[in-house]
């Protein structure tokens, strides 16, 4: 009989939520299980899918310098510290007891030119594309950080295979 390492409920997420912007963060709200408490969680996997083609809408990988603080960007997966991240990627509504998670545009594949800001110049940047439809998966990881050399996400890239046990699905 397999052993159990982790009882982490994935979060709760409306099916339907509001539009991405077209340029700018892409804001998804949730909450964590009732069974489950939020200081069990080190950290949030998200994945960003095109409904219409089924691939990854994120990079595959990204060097740290262009990467939102303390996050990691790991074979399309986008790693981000459940209770270390910048608040302008990552907050806590107390009222709704909620969790925002903003996706920057900066983590996409996707290049357009900048034609909503009025830019002449032709420059490109990272952006929403209209008329898709984003498929966005969060789950949990509990993986008891500070245990074992290398575990930290960002060291080596085969974290995500070595420590599956401890994740929500």
């Amino acid at each position: 009989m397999p052993t159990v390492l982790s009882t982490l409920y994935p979060p709760l997420i409306d099916t339907f939520m509001p539009a991405f912007p077209y340029t700018g963060p892409a804001s998804v709200t949730f909450s964590v299980s009732p069974y489950n408490s939020w200081r069990e969680i080190k950290y949030m996997h998200i994945t960003l899918v095109n409904q219409k083609t089924n691939q990854n809408a994120f990079m595959a990988t990204l060097s740290t310098e262009d990467l939102p603080d303390s996050t990691y960007l790991i074979n399309g997966i986008w790693i981000v510290p459940f209770l270390d991240a910048p608040e302008d990627i990552f907050t806590l509504n107390t009222e709704t007891n909620s969790y925002t998670l903003n996706i920057p545009a900066s983590l996409l594949k996707n290049q357009r030119k900048n034609t909503v800001s009025g830019d002449e110049t032709g420059n490109s940047q990272k952006v929403f594309t209209c008329d898709y439809y984003y498929k966005v998966q969060i789950r949990f990881d509990c993986y008891p950080v500070g245990t074992k050399e290398n575990d930290d996400p960002g060291s080596d890239m085969n974290y995500l295979t070595r420590n599956r046990a401890y994740f929500s699905e």
